[in-house]
């Protein structure tokens, strides 16, 4: 999967979630892969997001949180 074809797919997700905005743009190509790890691992196992965000990807969420 290309990375393009990546942060589309977790673009999509985000919106579906609770989280904050975030712009997902911003992060580098390791916190990109290292998210969807994340969304992947919730998605296979039906379980909520914040369950399997790690503190280094829960990190870089906050860096790249869109402040209204």
């Amino acid at each position: 999967m290309s990375l393009e074809s990546r942060l589309e797919r977790l673009e999509s997700a985000a919106r579906q979630s609770t989280l904050p905005t975030h712009d997902l743009t911003l992060l580098t190509d390791a916190e990109l892969l290292a998210l969807e790890g994340c969304f992947s691992k919730a998605e296979a196992r039906g379980l909520p997001l914040d369950q399997y965000i790690t503190p280094e990807v829960e990190a870089a969420l906050h860096r790249v949180e869109r402040h209204a």
